[in-house]
């Protein structure tokens, strides 16, 4: 077994701790802070008991979600739950409290819309219970859960040279700037 040399300097900064995951295509259909809001909602929602209305939910304050991204300032994860509430993934509560006068918000994913958003990236126009036969390779990638996929893994003792990228992250890449010019306005 080969073992890794420890350089004192980075050693502290690599997984020593529980890391935040983030799939390329998620950032890509609802935004890098919102996919890894989502990310965390989501594991939180996992380990959840509260079930309301068929959905499972879990509640934190403002501050409770600053101590599990303190890179963020509060008002950033204001932005990013108005980001998701608008766009429909996110929903949230505070009926769920006991006490009327406690306004902590409930937190849970419309998995329907997100799976929606997911699709439009990739133009399936099909309802959920339908999905496409064929994809192109983008929206394979796109709806992927899979890190590593057959076309980016090579038989190579050698990473790829710095300024070639893989096939994969080429296409997530290009879908991004696809969304980044639907945005723009039209001169």
């Amino acid at each position: 077994m080969r073992t890794v040399p420890q350089h004192p300097s980075t050693s502290n900064l690599l997984l020593n701790e529980q890391p935040l995951f983030v799939l390329p295509s998620l950032a890509v259909a609802v935004g890098l802070n919102e996919s890894i809001f989502l990310q965390q909602l989501h594991y939180w929602l996992q380990k959840s008991r509260k079930e309301h209305e068929g959905r499972v939910w879990i509640y934190n304050t403002i501050d409770e979600w600053q101590e599990q991204f303190p890179f963020w300032s509060t008002d950033a994860i204001h932005r990013v739950i108005k980001s998701l509430r608008k766009s429909g993934v996110l929903l949230t509560t505070d009926k769920l409290n006991k006490s009327r006068m406690d306004r902590t918000l409930w937190f849970a994913i419309d998995y329907g819309v997100l799976i929606d958003i997911a699709n439009s990236q990739c133009g399936v126009a099909e309802s959920r219970s339908h999905v496409a036969e064929s994809r192109s390779p983008e929206c394979e990638f796109a709806t992927s859960n899979q890190y590593i996929s057959q076309d980016n893994t090579q038989d190579r003792d050698t990473p790829p040279p710095p300024n070639e990228l893989s096939p994969g992250f080429r296409r997530a890449l290009e879908a991004s700037e696809r969304q980044r010019q639907k945005k723009q306005p039209r001169r």
